[in-house]
């Protein structure tokens, strides 16, 4: 089988079986180097410097743009590391929430995250993907429940305060609000939910918090914050035709 790529007018060919072709990664570069050395079972390999692109496996290379890194990945090939698995997964937006409880005593606890998802409508269930060791996971797993505040674009410094290691002060001379069941919100957030523990899944390094939502509460319209490319930022609308 043979791959065509074009780039910047010159094609770029590359000869493989359907199955190695099935397991191409494509990632947008600036232009194609090779890699040194010999490419192993005579495959092409290159690289350039910008993001994973992933297409389907079925994707073909006139559907794609016109500057692309190749690297092979055998089926049940191993990421090199986990900046790899990192960087890939940078490329998928997300929202940023604060996810937060209170002990035995009355304090609040919190965290950022921006592993959150809906996950069921009926009954109404949300998770949360929790670090293994927050120091706020055990509460609220104890405390059998959460609370989660939707960030807006402005809360950047929010975000940054409750994923540094820094929990004490998490909550210092910050305004908040307590839900119906005794939930600290944060005041101005975008949205809300507060949440009964409705199961705990083990995820590796990670703990899942599903939650049933109990609560809700909608704040005033504006943007959201946004994580992308390990970074904070906020949307823009595309322009119009």
């Amino acid at each position: 089988m043979k791959i065509t790529l074009s780039h910047a007018g010159a094609p770029v060919k590359m000869t493989g079986n359907a199955r190695q072709a099935k397991h191409l990664a494509w990632e947008a570069a600036g232009g194609f180097t090779r890699l040194p050395g010999p490419p192993r079972g005579g495959r092409a390999r290159l690289r350039g410097p910008a993001p994973l692109v992933y297409p389907g496996l079925g994707a073909s290379a006139k559907s794609l743009p016109g500057q692309f890194r190749v690297v092979s990945l055998r089926r049940g090939e191993v990421l090199p590391n986990t900046e790899w698995f990192r960087r890939v997964m940078s490329r998928y937006p997300s929202g940023v929430t604060v996810v937060t409880g209170r002990d035995p005593a009355g304090r609040a606890v919190g965290f950022t995250a921006s592993a959150v998802s809906s996950v069921s409508l009926h009954p109404p269930l949300v998770l949360v993907c929790a670090d293994r060791d927050s120091a706020s996971l055990p509460v609220l797993v104890e405390g059998g429940r959460f609370a989660v505040s939707f960030l807006r674009a402005e809360h950047v410094e929010l975000a940054r305060r409750f994923s540094a290691d820094l929990p004490g002060e998490r909550f210092h001379e910050l305004r908040v609000t307590d839900t119906p069941a005794g939930l600290p919100v944060l005041e101005g957030a975008l949205a809300w939910t507060g949440c009964r523990l409705w199961k705990c899944v083990d995820a590796g390094d990670h703990v899942i918090l599903i939650g049933e939502v109990v609560d809700h509460g909608l704040g005033a319209d504006g943007s959201p914050l946004v994580f992308f490319g390990s970074a904070y930022g906020t949307f823009a609308d595309l322009p119009k035709d």
